[in-house]
C-alpha cells in the first residue's frame, strides 16, 4: 500500500484550513494545519510534506520571505501560494506568477483539487530531480572532504601533461602547494634519471593502454627523492581522452621495509653460507675471506672484523684484530695497532 501524501495548509483563517483538511483528507490526502508561518516551519522541519499551501497574507511572517527557508529544508517540497489578491499587484501574488502555482482567494475547491493533484503529479518529476541533486552535491561534498584530508594526492592533467588539478596533499608530498602545481607540466616534478620512465608511463596513460599502479621517483621542492606510487586512468569526452587522474602515494615506508626485508634475507643467505662452509671444511681460517666478504655485502656495510679475546703473559685480558673485510673504496686497518 502506497504512503498518503502529506499536505501542510498554511493559514491562520480557521474556516480556510478546516475546509480544506476535510475536502483533501476525503480524497486521501494526510494533512497538517499551521496557523502562523513559525509553526509552518516547525512543522517541516518535524517531518517531510510533498506539499505546502500557503497563505499569502500570514500574521507574523511575510509569506514570500518564508519561501527561500522552505526551499532549504525540503527543496524537493512543492509549494503554492494562496491568495486573496486576484489583480497580482500585490508582492505575494507578483511572486506566486512570477515562479510559484497559485490559488486565488476565495478558494474553488474544485480549482484547488485540480492544481493539488497537478502540483503532485506534475512535479513528481522536478522533485525527484531536485532530491537528485541535492543528494549528489552532498555526495560531492563529502569527497571533497575525503581528497582534502588525505594523505593521498589527487590530481588531474590535460593530454599535454599540464596539471590542471591538486589536492592539499602536494604540500606535505612535494613541499609546493596545490597553487604553486596548477599550470606546471608533470615533468618539472621528476629527476633526469628518471624522465624517460615518467615519459613513457604518461603515454602509455594517454594512448589507452591499461597501465597497472607504477613506481617512480619524484623531486620534491628541497631537491630530495621521494618514491611514489601512481594510480591513473584517462579522463574522456566525447569518446576521446582530454587528459588523466589519479593518486599519487607516498611509498618511503613500504620501500624501507621491502629493502629491509631484503638485507635481512642476504644477511641469513651469508650466515647460512658460513654455516655451510664450516660444515665441509677443516679449518674455518682457509674460508674466513670469503666469508666475511658474504656478510659485509650483504649487511651493506663498509666493514667486517673478526676479533680474539685472550689474555696475556701476566694474565690480563686482551682483545685482538684477527681478520678484516672492508669494502672497495675503504682503507684497510687490520695492521693500525690502535
Amino acid at each position: 500500500m502506497s504512503q498518503k501524501r502529506r499536505i501542510l495548509i498554511v493559514d491562520d483563517n480557521k474556516g480556510i484550513t478546516n475546509h480544506l483538511t476535510l475536502i483533501l483528507r476525503k480524497k486521501g490526502y494526510d494533512t497538517e494545519i499551521a496557523r502562523t508561518g513559525r509553526q509552518a516551519l516547525e512543522a517541516m522541519r518535524r517531518r517531510l510534506f510533498d506539499l505546502v499551501l500557503l497563505d499569502g497574507d500570514l500574521p507574523d511572517i511575510d509569506s514570500v520571505a518564508l519561501l527561500p527557508t522552505f526551499n532549504e529544508i525540503f527543496p524537493e517540497t512543492t509549494v503554492i501560494l494562496m491568495t486573496a489578491d486576484s489583480t497580482g499587484e500585490s508582492p505575494s501574488s507578483t511572486a506566486s506568477k512570477g515562479y510559484l502555482p497559485f490559488l486565488t482567494k476565495p478558494l474553488d475547491m474544485e480549482i484547488v483539487l485540480a492544481k493539488v493533484r497537478e502540483s503532485l503529479d506534475g512535479g513528481k518529476g522536478l522533485r525527484e530531480r531536485r532530491r537528485s541533486m541535492r543528494v549528489m552535491g552532498e555526495i560531492q561534498e563529502r569527497f571533497r572532504t575525503m581528497i582534502e584530508a588525505s594523505n593521498d594526492l589527487f590530481y588531474q592533467c590535460n593530454a599535454e601533461g599540464i596539471i590542471t588539478y591538486c589536492s592539499p596533499a602536494s604540500t606535505r608530498l612535494l613541499g609546493y602547494g596545490p597553487g604553486e602545481v596548477i599550470g606546471t607540466h608533470f615533468k618539472d616534478y621528476f629527476p633526469a634519471s628518471e624522465l624517460p620512465k615518467a615519459t613513457r608511463w604518461f603515454r602509455k596513460v594517454m594512448d589507452g593502454e591499461d597501465v597497472p599502479l607504477r613506481e617512480l621517483v619524484v623531486l620534491r621542492k628541497d631537491k630530495t627523492l621521494l618514491p611514489i606510487e601512481v594510480n591513473s586512468v584517462t579522463i574522456e569526452r566525447d569518446g576521446k581522452i582530454i587528459g588523466m587522474q589519479g593518486i599519487i602515494r607516498d611509498i618511503t615506508e613500504r620501500k624501507a621495509a621491502e629493502e629491509a626485508l631484503r638485507r635481512r634475507e642476504r644477511i641469513l643467505e651469508a650466515v647460512g653460507f658460513a654455516a655451510r662452509t664450516y660444515l665441509t671444511t677443516s679449518s674455518w681460517t682457509d674460508q674466513i675471506d670469503e666469508v666475511l666478504a658474504r656478510l659485509g655485502e650483504s649487511a651493506d656495510v663498509s666493514r667486517v672484523y673478526v676479533f680474539e679475546n685472550h689474555a696475556s703473559d701476566g694474565g690480563e685480558l686482551l682483545t685482538s684484530q684477527r681478520y678484516e673485510w672492508v669494502a672497495p673504496g675503504i682503507e684497510p686497518q687490520i695492521d693500525n695497532p690502535d
